[in-house]
């Protein structure tokens, strides 16, 4: 051992692990386990997981037990390897083992490594209330021993759980004071981290050019030092905004350059959030069975991690594309799940985007009592975090809602709020919800005889949701101006207009469209007034997908109200059973 380490040089880093060999051999344990810790502190660094572990075992056990401070540096790295490879039980252990080493060490440095360590955990099981208390705690220790890296990870972590929470100006303050004291002591990757999250506050602000802005920032750096798991999750965000922006196919470069980095390093947590992030991307095209088929493994991923942010994330999901398949006891089964998950952890805006999604279930059964119930939920939570955007799609919905009772005045001053909020919001991700407020603005103004106004809001819709390659919902905007050309009297221009939506069909279909059977029933209704033989089959074939979804509804009472409070359900049902 003794000639190995003196021909190494300054090599001897790369043969930590057979000096350690030799020196077990010739039975010079403590030796041993000092270069077995330094062998698995490099095998960390250079993500060589399981090589770690290995290293790390072995240097804990030839370390005795009364070496207190040795062996909390052992289970220090450990657990960051743990925590990267996601093995949470394991994690968990080694950290109780930590917290009773720490009961014999009265050193604020080592105190606020494990509080760090403790705050880490909190966040990957999305335990907001600890992450906030060992951050604190983190931050208080890293001033007293003079430690800025354990202060500055202190407030980003503290951070984070308020990003969580929804509270996007503190979480800011937090990743500001991070970031002066990462470039004051020029800490690159905490300021890169700083950066990232800081873009996450912009973002969610609507602030996209700015968020790029930070991303790009703290790209530049991970990459400059080697740092890849930041750097994958720099690359997820981006892949996020252009994913937003309706450029699908870069988001998704992005994704698979994340997920390639997740695979090399081993970062499960990472694998977890690319597959979530492919869910939204495969949903966002309306591509449901993709979209479902990421989303389970996500929800798997989450069940692993013990990730409840994950998990209810996943669930959304998944409630969205049974919703949009019109399995409505399967949506709501999944949004209630995903709505107990939010409010066990204090996650505001999945809760409040949970709500919103149940009011839709209802509002689509028709049970509109209850749909508005959860619209005002959620709206009161979307304006508790200030989320525009949130309070933009709530908005849009109860316009729609209020559309449907009739009251035209409201619906039209409530979708205006939905659009001025968008506005504010400032952000090219908006541009799908946009163009869903404009078509009901649309509805709206046709409903009070604003004929003009509604054909504008129409076109612009279809020209929004056709540039975002959403065929489906555009023909449902487009369904809209069918409605106008009759109030003008342009039945020639109606008629073209139905037979372009029909053309549609014949290769297409209305998933994802809000109100499907309002395309049929103006499509039925226009070729009626023409004495178009194809009336009947568009009516017929309206008829029959009509009753197999309501087949789907087990409650009975929500069967009957499908069927019967929802006007154009009602109508074909009318009309068809009339013959």
């Amino acid at each position: 051992a003794d000639w190995l380490i003196q021909q190494s040089g300054e090599r001897a880093g790369e043969f930590t692990g057979m000096i350690a060999d030799h020196l077990v051999s010739s039975g010079q344990n403590e030796q041993a386990a000092s270069y077995l810790f330094e062998a698995g502190e490099r095998a960390a660094r250079q993500y060589a997981n399981q090589e770690a572990l290995a290293y790390l075992k072995q240097a804990l056990d030839l370390t005795p037990e009364e070496k207190v401070v040795q062996r909390f540096d052992i289970l220090c790295v450990r657990v960051q390897v743990l925590s990267l490879m996601g093995e949470r039980q394991s994690q968990e252990k080694d950290l109780a083992a930590l917290e009773q080493l720490g009961q014999y060490l009265h050193d604020d440095h080592k105190q606020g490594e494990l509080a760090l360590l403790q705050a880490l955990y909190a966040r990957e099981t999305s335990n907001y209330p600890v992450i906030i208390e060992k951050s604190r705690a983190a931050i208080r220790l890293g001033q007293a021993s003079q430690e800025p890296r354990i202060e500055a990870r202190g407030y980003l972590l503290w951070g984070r759980a308020l990003l969580s929470q929804g509270d996007h100006h503190q979480a800011g303050e937090k990743f500001e004071a991070a970031l002066t004291l990462a470039r004051a002591e020029g800490l690159p990757r905490i300021e890169a981290d700083s950066l990232r999250n800081l873009g996450i506050v912009r973002e969610r602000s609507g602030d996209q050019a700015g968020a790029i802005e930070y991303y790009e920032g703290a790209l530049e750096i991970y990459r400059s030092i080697g740092e890849r798991r930041g750097e994958g999750r720099a690359l997820n965000r981006l892949g996020n905004i252009l994913l937003s922006s309706g450029d699908l196919s870069k988001g998704m470069a992005y994704y698979d350059q994340f997920s390639k980095i997740c695979e090399e390093i081993g970062d499960r947590w990472g694998e977890g959030l690319v597959v979530r992030s492919k869910g939204d991307a495969y949903l966002s095209q309306l591509d449901f069975s993709e979209a479902s088929v990421y989303y389970e493994e996500a929800l798997k991923f989450s069940q692993q991690l013990l990730n409840r942010t994950m998990e209810s994330d996943a669930l959304i999901g998944l409630g969205i594309v049974s919703l949009e398949r019109s399995e409505y006891d399967n949506a709501k089964l999944q949004f209630e799940q995903s709505l107990r998950v939010a409010r066990t952890f204090g996650n505001k805006p999945s809760e409040g985007k949970t709500l919103m999604h149940i009011g839709r279930v209802f509002h689509r059964l028709g049970d509109n009592l209850r749909a508005r119930g959860y619209y005002e939920q959620a709206l009161q939570i979307y304006h508790q975090i200030d989320s525009r955007s949130g309070q933009g799609q709530v908005r849009a919905y109860l316009g729609l809602l209020a559309h449907h009772l009739g009251d035209n005045d409201a619906a039209k001053e409530t979708c205006q709020q939905a659009l001025q909020a968008f506005e504010a919001a400032q952000s090219q991700s908006h541009r799908q919800y946009r163009a869903f407020a404009l078509m009901v603005f649309g509805h709206t103004c046709r409903g009070s005889g604003l004929t003009a106004e509604a054909k504008a809001a129409y076109q612009e819709s279809v020209s929004l949701r056709s540039e975002s390659g959403q065929t489906n919902l555009a023909i449902e905007s487009a369904a809209g101006l069918v409605g106008v050309f009759l109030d003008e009297g342009h039945s020639d221009l109606a008629v073209a207009q139905v037979d372009e939506i029909l053309q549609h069909l014949e290769s297409g279909t209305l998933e994802g469209a809000e109100e499907p059977f309002k395309v049929y029933l103006i499509c039925y209704q226009v070729l009626k007034a023409d004495q178009d033989r194809r009336a009947e089959n568009i009516l017929a074939n309206a008829y029959s997908q009509l009753q197999k979804q309501a087949a789907k509804i087990v409650d009975e009472e929500l069967r009957h109200s499908f069927l019967q409070n929802v006007t154009a359900n009602r109508e074909i049902v009318r009309e068809f059973e009339s013959h």
